[in-house]
């Protein structure tokens, strides 16, 4: 059996809740599995690191920004990239610049702007992509047929059920929401 990776705890707060206001998002993970250098296919001679993905971000005036600043926290240091890529419509992505042990926290912020009108706390997500368990025994690589681990022993395991791509929500009440 192969273990799944999940995020627990995986949470996000803000600094503030008030209208127009610069809002900066803390965001804490602890991945289940260690997370390492991944090739990207079979032949691929330059591995790399997780992506992690949040996304639901939505009702900041953050225009898009391909280099939006990030900065790790405490015991994160080198952990995440120093910039990441902000969509408008409510999406950064980020790269992992270093091995992520299980069971650890890791922390980083980023700041954005809230809009003019009051709403919930969106429904935020975080999708992680180019995953490996630390042994790099697993590796696996998204091929345009679907998800395919380079590990032989694993093709015919319905490619190991893509077992390292997961989809979480974060704690309802926690980003980008604003006071009327």
């Amino acid at each position: 059996s192969i273990t799944n990776l999940d995020w627990n705890p995986a949470t996000a707060s803000q600094s503030t809740p008030w209208p127009c206001a610069p809002n900066t998002i803390t965001v804490q993970l602890q991945p289940t599995v260690p997370l390492s250098l991944c090739k990207t296919g079979p032949t691929d001679s330059s591995p790399g690191y997780p992506i992690l993905t949040i996304s639901g971000l939505t009702g900041s005036t953050t225009a898009s920004n391909s280099s939006l600043p990030v900065t790790s926290l405490s015991g994160s240091s080198g952990v995440f990239a120093s910039s990441g890529v902000w969509s408008v419509g409510g999406t950064l992505i980020l790269n992992v610049t270093a091995t992520m042990s299980a069971l650890q926290t890791y922390s980083f912020t980023f700041s954005l702007t809230n809009g003019q009108q009051s709403q919930s706390a969106p429904a935020a997500s975080l999708t992680t992509s180019r995953l490996t368990q630390a042994s790099n025994l697993y590796l696996m690589t998204n091929q345009a047929t679907g998800w395919m681990s380079t590990n032989p022993a694993l093709h015919t395991i319905f490619e190991a059920q893509a077992m390292f791509i997961r989809s979480l929500a974060f704690m309802p009440g926690t980003l980008v929401s604003q006071s009327s």
